[in-house]
């Protein structure tokens, strides 16, 4: 009798995970800001998608500052080593990926209501943080559930969406 249960309780909560329309999730917070599709947006994500290339050298070349000086506040601890270390400006490294999200925080957009699920439309290149090196990328979804059901836009993966199960 257990072993049935199990199975049906594996069995149906599957179809909650392999369902397409729950591949995503919104954030938890009370709402989340997506940024609304448009030929103007698309072509934002594409031209950052481009300079995909020439930024990780710039990345390279940040995270080889970074760690310079870091290890001259670890041999030195005086207070210029800490100042440098705390005036290093990640965004210098990046411009073109601050005017991207400079931009895209203009964009029009909706808001939706967090823990809304939703189905993954397409998937950028163009990463979504202010950091240098890899992180979260941009995805268009559609939102499945909820008052906002049917509301469609681009959200930063990890910040605004989280994925459910791995689908891409």
């Amino acid at each position: 009798m257990r072993l049935a249960v199990a199975i049906l309780l594996l069995l149906t909560s599957g179809c909650l995970f392999l369902n397409p329309n729950h591949a995503a999730v919104t954030a938890a917070r009370r709402q989340v800001r997506l940024v609304s599709d448009s030929p103007e947006v698309r072509r934002l994500i594409a031209q950052q998608e481009v300079f995909q290339p020439k930024e990780r050298a710039e990345i390279d070349r940040f995270n080889e500052d970074a760690s310079r000086l870091r290890q001259k506040w670890i041999l030195e601890a005086t207070p210029e080593s800490a100042r440098q270390l705390r005036e290093l400006d990640p965004e210098r490294y990046i411009p073109e990926r601050t005017a991207f999200l400079d931009a895209m925080a203009q964009a029009p957009g909706v808001t939706v209501q967090g823990g809304s699920y939703c189905r993954i439309i397409a998937r950028s290149e163009a990463m979504c943080a202010r950091y240098p090196g890899f992180n979260s990328i941009y995805f268009r979804v559609r939102i499945t559930s909820g008052p906002s059901k049917g509301q469609e836009g681009w959200g930063c993966l990890g910040e605004d969406i989280r994925l459910n199960w791995p689908t891409l």
